[in-house]
């Protein structure tokens, strides 16, 4: 995770705790979801590919 992507994860999880407005608060967890599957698939060893059992 880049320095820019921890910074703004951050960010997010900051204002989702503070959040009042349930639609806010829907539209802001969309977006920290988006960046976690944006980082998990550039993380080293990672798979765009679900794992097949």
């Amino acid at each position: 995770m880049s320095p820019e992507e921890r910074q703004t994860m951050n960010r997010l999880c900051q204002r989702i705790q503070e959040e009042k407005d349930s639609q806010t608060f829907d539209k802001l967890v969309k977006e920290l979801n988006n960046l976690l599957e944006l980082t998990r698939d550039h993380a080293p060893g990672s798979q765009s590919e679900p794992e097949r059992r």
